[in-house]
């Protein structure tokens, strides 16, 4: 027995269904990535301070091409992970600091 009428345009409806989800993943992954100028306007710092930032580890980047002349990339996702690791960083330092104070 074959499929009917409806079951086909069922079939067809899921088919374009999963192909939008898949485009609409596809695009919000590429709205992640950064230009350099993205990107600090988005942490709200000069340029210059977002290089430092790269360079030092700080911040994940990926240069687009094979020189250290290429463009940097950036992913938004992978800045507000980097952005909540310095911060736990940060706040274990300044709490040994004060264990450090109160011991003297």
């Amino acid at each position: 027995m074959g499929k009917t009428r409806g079951q086909k345009r069922a079939g067809a409806i899921m088919k374009i269904v999963s192909t939008m989800e898949g485009l609409l993943m596809a695009a919000s992954e590429y709205a992640e990535v950064m230009t350099t100028e993205q990107a600090a306007a988005f942490l709200q710092i000069n340029r210059k301070t977002l290089i430092s930032l790269v360079q030092t580890g700080h911040i994940p980047a990926t240069r687009v091409g094979d020189t250290d002349k290429s463009p940097y990339r950036f992913v938004k996702s992978q800045i507000l992970d980097a952005l909540k690791r310095l911060g736990e960083t940060q706040q274990a330092a300044r709490d040994a600091a004060r264990e450090a104070d109160l011991e003297k």
